[in-house]
């Protein structure tokens, strides 16, 4: 059973692994309260068409982070 993802599902499974709204809004280049308007008004005021893009990037780049800490833990 496949629901459709959308900005505020997509952005709480981030909150997950410690990408903020704060996060997500540096990455726009907008205030924290633009992105809980997206979330909150999605249909009135939606994201931007890029945000599944902007918000794959930050879990690959959160990824790759925990990958190295990983790394680095059994390293030593």
């Amino acid at each position: 059973m496949s629901q459709t993802l959308t900005f505020t599902s997509a952005s709480d499974r981030l909150a997950t692994i410690g990408i903020s709204l704060g996060d997500v809004a540096q990455r726009f280049g907008v205030r924290r309260e633009t992105v809980s308007r997206w979330r909150r008004d999605g249909g009135a005021f939606p994201p931007p068409e890029s945000w599944r893009e902007v918000l794959a990037t930050l879990a690959e780049e959160r990824s790759e982070n925990l990958q190295a800490f990983a790394q680095e833990l059994r390293a030593e």
